[in-house]
This record gives C-alpha cells, structure tokens and sequence, in this order.
C-alpha cells in the first residue's frame, strides 16, 4: 500500500468536514495493513464553519484528484494541527500492538528522505532529486545525518546508489564533524523515523513525506521542504504553493528539483518511463553537486 496516498482522501474528508462544520464519520477499514487504521473514525464537528472555504475546497478537488488529494491544499491545510497530534498517536497505538519499534532520535539528527526509483528518478513526474545545496539549510551543529532511502531499490537501480553516495561526500564535505549514514527499515519505521527526527528535509512532491512532516510539526520537528506542485488553475484563490505551516516549516524556493522542465533545462537525459536506461548518471550527479 502507498501510505501517503492513502492517508490523502483521509485528511481531505477531515478538512471538509472542518469547514462544513459538520461531526467527521470515516471508515478506515482500507488501512487495516497500516497505522492509519488507528486514526480517529469520528470528530466532533468544529463551531465556526466557513461555506465559501467548503465549496472552494470541494471545487478544488475534483475527479481523480479525491485519491490523490494532497495536490488540493484548500482543505487538509486548515487541520495542520489535527494532523499533528492524530498521526503520532496513530503511531503509538500501532507499535504497541504490532510489535514494532519507533526509531530512536537523537539531538542533533538530520533525516534525509530520498525518494530515488527507477519510476522516480529523471522521469518528469512529480518526483526528482533536489540539487544538494538544500541541505545546507541544516543546522551547523548537526551530529548525523540519516539518508532514507530503500536498500533494495539502491541495488536494483545503480543511480540510486550513486545518488546516495554522491550526496553522502557532500554531506562530509560541508559539515566535516557530522556522521553520515544511509538508513532503511519498514515502511513505519521509516514514517516515523521523518516524525521524530528534529530536522527533516522532504523529498520533492512525495505524499509519504508530506504527511509524515506535518505530523512532525505536531511533536517540535523542524521540516524542509521544496514548494508544493498545486493542480488548482492558478489563479484560483488558495493556490498558494507555499502555504503557511508555521514557524517550524521552511520553504526552501532557491534550489532546483529535476522535474519535467528543469530536467531539459539543465540539458540532463529526460526517461519517458521507468524501464528506460539512465544515461549519463554521473553529470546528473554533478548538477546536483554543484547547484
């Protein structure tokens, strides 16, 4: 299962429900193999509805867009807080009764999500790897640095694992006293691993990542972020691609991230799909490193 995919219409209902003024019913019996089947099944309505903020919200997200409802900031944005505190406790509850084990965070911490796949990586999607110079928004007394990332995929697809050993060097080189490693776990250990970690970067447009750094502004995270990739037309109200998180939340809008447009730009190889070779990994890897 796509976690933050699914956690997508989920948040969304909880946004409608918010503005509507009107009690949350959800049926979470589709999360059975995942936390989320721990989140709250009903939620009091709130006091002050908002009709033109429900109708915006419902005429911003239409059709497909409901399952992938991340896109459509017009609703889930106003429960940023529900968000924070229901996610955590959802996690709690299931490492309490699947037998598994929140990761330890440390003072000083960095994680890295990195979302490198052969579907991911310079295919013109939504995702894409982030020039390095964004983690150099990290604190300078960092201790460590976690880059997330699935063991198997590095095997599977070398350019992930140059990736991940490209910006490791980086790392090293610009916070010479920090540990750097490449971390891996289930997909809860690693949902959590970004919840409480007290620095997370998010990678690209991932809904795993989003939903997992929202939750983390709930427990004192600190969460980087590259600018949301909205589908509403753009001059619609509320199609801000840089919401307002709060304090803990940055924007980072001076980097670029290889998408569709940046990828031929920049003059990189552009994949039409997932089984396309990747060429020229290693001038990919310098972009990044220099930019």
């Amino acid at each position: 299962m796509r976690i933050g995919n699914a956690l997508s219409p989920y948040w969304h209902a909880r946004g409608l429900a918010y503005l509507s003024g009107m009690d949350f019913l959800g049926d979470v019996t589709a999360y059975e193999g995942f936390f989320g089947k721990y989140l709250p099944q009903e939620v009091p309505k709130h006091s002050c509805p908002d009709p033109k903020a429900f109708k915006l919200g419902c005429n911003s997200c239409t059709g497909l867009y409901w399952e992938f409802a991340h896109v459509c900031i017009n609703t889930w944005t106003k429960v940023i807080p529900e968000i924070g505190r229901d996610i955590p406790m959802a996690l709690k509850i299931w490492a309490q009764r699947h037998n598994e084990t929140i990761p330890v965070m440390q003072p000083g911490d960095v994680v890295i999500q990195n979302r490198c796949a052969p579907d991911t990586y310079l295919t013109g999607g939504d995702y894409g790897p982030t020039a390095f110079s964004y983690y150099l928004n990290a604190p300078r007394d960092t201790r460590r640095f976690l880059i997330m990332h699935d063991r198997m995929e590095s095997k599977r697809f070398p350019p992930c694992e140059l990736l991940n050993n490209m910006l490791t060097i980086f790392l090293q080189s610009k916070f010479p006293g920090a540990e750097v490693q490449v971390v891996s776990g289930t997909m809860f250990q690693d949902f959590a691993r970004m919840v409480y970690a007290p620095v997370v970067f998010k990678d690209s447009q991932s809904s795993f990542g989003l939903w997992a750094c929202l939750a983390a502004l709930g427990v004192g995270g600190k969460v980087f972020a590259v600018p949301m990739r909205t589908k509403q037309p753009p001059d619609e109200p509320g199609t801000d691609n840089t919401p307002d998180f709060g304090p803990n939340w940055t924007w980072v809008t001076n980097v670029t991230t290889l998408y569709r447009d940046e990828i031929l730009r920049a003059g990189l190889p552009l994949r039409e799909n997932a089984a396309a070779p990747p060429l020229r990994a290693m001038d990919v890897m310098q972009f990044l490193s220099n930019n």
